[in-house]
């Protein structure tokens, strides 16, 4: 059966619900079912659907999240490894920590049926976040580079190498994928990358779903205003 798509009207009624009527885990549930809907009325270029409604529709699903405190098992949360590496990935990315970032998904003890999981979110992370530098900075400094892309922790996975310490060092990998080098300042020129496909889904012209997902678009997103 087809679902009843959502209008403003719903939406409206949805957030002014007490607390006691619709508590937030249900509303972030509520919200959740419905995000496949709202996500095929715009693609990165164009809205075909209500623009109150789009942005009414991401910005509670976002102040929703908020209000949740905890998604986890209890019983869980704070003693399986698994859960405990997750929580600090997703505290970092929300949080916008990148060295935290790297550490989490390069150094934690992922269990072997996560380990394909986890390398494919750094190399997700890394290729978003390079792809942001080259929008955000005209010119920036190798060390600056190297906290942003996780250079100097070191992993046994990723599409850039990931242990790297030495200026001259990071500034030749730089250079081979594309950037510029102003050797009197000591400063790279990113290249400004067309964003692919995956990049798009976490730097906010994608449709991610769930609350990793919105809470990775925010993090990656307010990188933009650092």
């Amino acid at each position: 059966m087809t679902k009843q798509q959502l209008s403003i009207t719903q939406l409206s009624t949805l957030v002014a619900a007490s607390p006691k009527a619709l508590p937030a885990s249900l509303l972030v549930d509520t919200l959740a079912d419905h995000e496949a809907q709202i996500s095929i009325l715009f693609t990165d270029k164009s809205i075909s659907g209500n623009v109150n409604l789009i942005s009414s529709f991401y910005a509670s699903y976002v102040l929703a999240l908020l209000l949740v405190d905890d998604r986890f098992p209890p019983t869980l949360s704070d003693t399986d490894e698994a859960l405990i590496n997750t929580k600090r990935l997703l505290g970092a990315v929300w949080s916008q920590q990148y060295p935290s970032v790297y550490q989490a998904l390069q150094q934690s003890q992922w269990p072997e049926l996560l380990k394909p999981l986890a390398g494919r979110f750094l190399e997700h992370f890394q290729s978003s976040t390079f792809a942001l530098l080259g929008q955000a900075y005209t010119s920036i400094s190798p060390s600056t580079a190297s906290t942003y892309l996780g250079f100097s922790i070191g992993a046994e996975h990723g599409t850039l190498n990931s242990d790297i310490s030495n200026e001259k060092v990071v500034t030749e990998q730089l250079l081979q994928r594309g950037w510029a080098c102003d050797a009197e300042q000591r400063l790279l020129q990113p290249l400004r990358v067309v964003e692919s496909e995956s990049s798009r889904s976490i730097v906010g012209g994608g449709h991610t779903q769930g609350v990793a997902g919105m809470a990775s678009l925010i993090g990656l997103v307010g990188f933009l205003g650092a």
